[in-house]
């Protein structure tokens, strides 16, 4: 799409003047004031002259958002669990955005760019990876978890058996008691139902026996 819009679009970069120095409009501006769109550069490099037309959109500030909204919503998903502390995901998150934003603002200040063309460039650069990490790649939907309540799988998680409740989004800990919780009676409903008051109304497939806990030994994964 960067391309694509460069070839299509074009537009000159701040700098054009600079390294085109064109015969009409460079020592001395017209007294009329008129646009000029006739005219030959007298720089000797090509190449620079061909990038100085291709201003339209930025495609550093594009990739660098974009690298930057992926991997946020991959580490979202694939880190079930927060990693020493429930800080360093945001952390990672928000210097990714800083580096991106960084990069987007350095276009400007080196002259390669013009503020419309950076903020193009890091509004599509977020959407498509936006779009890509959740709609193409679906890294919510298709991330494998396993299961949350294995004691023996500590190495730099939060133990999820130091919190009071279940979780259960997307089924995960169906019917799977947590053993090693404060509170030994909690288990995972498979479902809840919603009455027409906007409460709980019954709790299926849930089972409060101690007995039952204390003498099986095996848990049933869904």
């Amino acid at each position: 799409m960067v391309d694509v819009s460069k070839y299509t679009i074009g537009r000159h970069r701040p700098h054009f003047m600079s390294i085109c120095q064109p015969n009409v409009g460079w020592k001395s501006c017209p007294s009329d004031r008129t646009y000029i769109t006739q005219f030959e550069c007298n720089g000797t490099e090509k190449r620079l002259i061909h990038e100085a037309m291709l201003s339209f959109y930025s495609g550093h500030a594009s990739f660098s958002f974009y690298v930057a909204a992926y991997i946020s919503l991959y580490l979202r998903a694939r880190l079930y669990r927060p990693i020493f502390s429930r800080l360093i995901i945001p952390a990672i998150q928000f210097f990714l955005f800083f580096g991106a934003a960084f990069v987007a603002f350095s276009r400007i200040s080196d002259y390669k760019h013009h503020w419309s063309d950076v903020l193009v460039g890091s509004i599509a650069g977020t959407t498509i990876g936006f779009i890509n990490a959740l709609y193409i790649a679906e890294v919510f939907k298709r991330r494998e978890i396993p299961p949350a309540h294995d004691a023996g799988c500590q190495f730099g998680l939060i133990p999820l058996d130091s919190r009071a409740v279940a979780n259960i989004e997307e089924g995960i800990g169906v019917d799977i008691p947590i053993t090693a919780s404060r509170h030994q009676n909690v288990f995972a409903a498979r479902s809840i139902v919603m009455n027409n008051e906007g409460g709980p109304a019954s709790l299926n497939n849930m089972e409060m026996n101690n007995k039952n806990l204390t003498e099986s030994k095996t848990l049933v994964h869904y």
